[in-house]
């Protein structure tokens, strides 16, 4: 009786031990599994963080292109500026040239007068002499 009480205390024994191995098996399978989730996780997050590299380098070159585009216009707007100086510059030397001009006409169309009135004063005269004579 005591050979049957060892054999079977033996394959209890032998039953606990497969049953022990086989959750430790498992248990090293869930850590298994566990360690490959958090690669997983550490990819993505690494996925992540490239993605969001990437948006801020395109962010920062969309800033740049940006500030280059404002660039070229705060240009455009000073050689706007610049050939508006030159015309304005242009049309103040042509108005003194016009001015000069118009004011030698107007002295010449004076002189003129004068000397059209002095001739007809002297006409006057000289038939108001001979009409006296």
């Amino acid at each position: 009786m005591l050979v049957l009480v060892l054999v079977l205390l033996s394959s209890i024994s032998t039953v606990l031990l497969v049953l022990s191995s086989m959750l430790l098996m498992l248990l090293m399978l869930l850590m298994l599994l566990m360690l490959l989730m958090l690669l997983m996780l550490l990819v993505l997050l690494l996925m992540l963080l490239l993605v969001l590299l990437l948006l801020l380098m395109l962010m920062l070159l969309l800033m740049l292109l940006l500030m280059l585009l404002l660039v070229l216009l705060l240009v455009l707007l000073l050689m706007l500026m610049l050939m508006l100086m030159l015309m304005l510059v242009l049309l103040l030397v042509l108005s003194s040239m016009l001015s000069s001009i118009s004011s030698m006409l107007l002295r010449t169309a004076v002189q003129q007068r004068r000397k059209r009135i002095r001739q007809r004063r002297k006409r006057r005269a000289l038939q108001h002499r001979q009409r006296q004579q």
